[in-house]
Parts: structure tokens; C-alpha cells; sequence
């Protein structure tokens, strides 16, 4: 089972941690970053952005990885070969 260690730990971000088996949740709300949702779309950090944090994360979340779109076309072109 999930277990929930009830000790807090003060230095650490409040997000979900996995170390070993057992995970750690804080009571604390931690939204996603816009630069954060930029690198996980394969972005670099030299990425300017225009519009607001709020339009960046909708942005980010309508969009697609360059990375995982280029790996699937990559399989559908070999399939077709």
C-alpha cells in the first residue's frame, strides 16, 4: 500500500515525492510554472514568452512535445515502409 509519512519536511518542495516505496504528499497546493511546463515540452530555457502565465500553461497544455511527435512519425513511417 501507499503509505504517508506524517513528519514534514520543512526544505522540501510541496509536490509529490517518491523515494523508496513510500510517497510523501504535503496539505500545501503547488501549481505547474509556465517556464516548468515549457521544459516539459521540450522548450529551451531561451524560449521568450509573450502572453501571460495563465495563456502560456493553456498554451503548453493544448500543445504537443516535438520530441514524442517526431518518435511517432518515425513509427508510422517505418510501418509504411
Amino acid at each position: 500500500g501507499v503509505k504517508f509519512p506524517g513528519h514534514p519536511m520543512k526544505d522540501k518542495s510541496p509536490c509529490l515525492l517518491a523515494y523508496c516505496s513510500p510517497f510523501y504528499l504535503t496539505g500545501k497546493r503547488r501549481s505547474m510554472h509556465a517556464r516548468e511546463a515549457l521544459r516539459l515540452q521540450g522548450f529551451p530555457d531561451t524560449f521568450q514568452q509573450v502572453v501571460s502565465d495563465k495563456q502560456m500553461l493553456q498554451q503548453c497544455g493544448n500543445s504537443m512535445s516535438v520530441g514524442v511527435l517526431a518518435h511517432l512519425l518515425r513509427g508510422v513511417l517505418l510501418c509504411l515502409r
